[in-house]
C-alpha cells in the first residue's frame, strides 16, 4: 500500500515541472510499467486529481486547483493572523487557537499554548465538531439555516459531557445568540473543565470561513470575566478580517 501511494505523489510530483505530460512520458520518467501508470491515471482521473486532454496528455485537474487554493488560503491566514494571535496570547497568557471551517468540521490550523501549568494544549491539525465547540459554533453560527439542518443531520449531535448541547432547537437558539452578540462560547461542551470564547473571522468578501478562540480551564475563564474576555477575542477577529481584506486589495 505505502509503494502504491509512493507511485501516486512521485506521479503527481512531475506535474510540478511539467504542465502535461503523456503515458510513455510518464512511465520512462519515473521508470514505472505503463500498466501501472495507467491504471494510476485512470483513478486519478475518475476523481478529478488528473485530467486528460485531446492529445492524450494528462495534467493536474479541478479538484488539485481547489485543493491547492485551500492549502495557499489557510497559509495566508495563519500568516495574517499570527501577530494578532500573539498579541491576544499576551493579553491573557491563555491558548490561542485559529481554526477553519473544512468539510462541514472544524480543522485547527495554529495555536499558541498558555504558558501556565494548567492550560489547553495545541490542536494543530486535529478536527473537531462544529456544535460543540466555541470556535465551531462561532463559524457555523453564520452558515445558512438550511447547511446548519444538513450538519446536524450528517453529523448528529453527540452528547461529550454533561453540559454538550444536543437538542436542535437548542442549538439553534444557542447560534442565534452567537449571531447577536458577535461572540461564542464552549462552556465545557466538548471537554470537563475547559472553557473556550471564540469570534467569527471574515474574508476579503465578508464571508465566515474561520475562526479565532482563548481557550483555558474553569478556574480562571470565570463567567463574570466572558463579556470583558469576549470583546478582546472579537477586536482580535475583526482585527485579522481588516487584515486579510488589505492583503487582496494590495495584491
Amino acid at each position: 500500500m505505502i509503494k502504491s501511494i509512493q507511485k501516486v505523489f512521485d506521479i503527481l510530483k512531475l506535474f510540478k515541472t511539467y504542465h502535461a505530460l503523456g503515458l510513455t512520458e510518464i512511465s520512462k520518467k519515473l521508470c514505472i510499467p505503463k500498466t501501472t501508470v495507467f491504471n494510476i491515471l485512470s483513478s486519478l482521473e475518475e476523481i478529478a486529481i488528473i485530467q486528460k486532454n485531446s492529445e492524450n496528455k494528462y495534467f493536474l485537474g479541478v479538484e488539485c486547483f481547489q485543493l491547492g487554493n485551500l492549502v495557499a488560503s489557510h497559509w495566508v491566514l495563519r500568516e495574517e493572523a499570527e501577530p494578532f494571535m500573539r498579541k491576544l496570547w499576551e493579553w491573557t497568557h491563555e491558548t490561542i487557537n485559529l481554526t477553519v471551517l473544512d468539510n462541514d468540521e472544524l480543522l485547527y490550523i495554529n495555536s499558541i499554548e498558555s504558558p501556565q501549568r494548567l492550560r489547553f494544549q495545541s490542536l494543530i491539525g486535529v478536527r473537531a465538531p462544529l456544535y460543540c465547540t466555541g470556535v465551531g459554533k462561532a463559524i457555523m453560527a453564520f452558515l445558512p439555516e438550511s447547511k446548519i439542518d444538513e450538519i446536524i443531520k450528517i453529523k448528529g449531535l453527540k452528547k461529550f459531557t454533561s453540559n454538550t448541547i444536543t437538542d436542535p432547537e437548542r442549538l439553534k437558539e444557542e447560534l442565534k445568540l452567537t449571531r447577536v452578540r458577535g461572540y461564542a462560547v464552549d462552556n465545557m461542551e466538548i471537554e470537563e473543565g475547559v472553557r473556550c470564547i471564540a469570534a467569527p473571522i471574515r474574508n476579503h468578501n465578508g464571508v465566515v470561513f474561520a475562526s479565532i478562540s482563548i481557550s483555558g480551564p474553569q478556574q480562571r475563564i470565570l463567567d463574570e470575566e466572558i463579556p470583558s474576555l469576549a470583546e478582546i477575542v472579537k477586536a482580535t477577529a475583526n482585527d485579522i478580517s481588516k487584515s486579510l481584506k488589505n492583503k487582496i486589495l494590495e495584491s
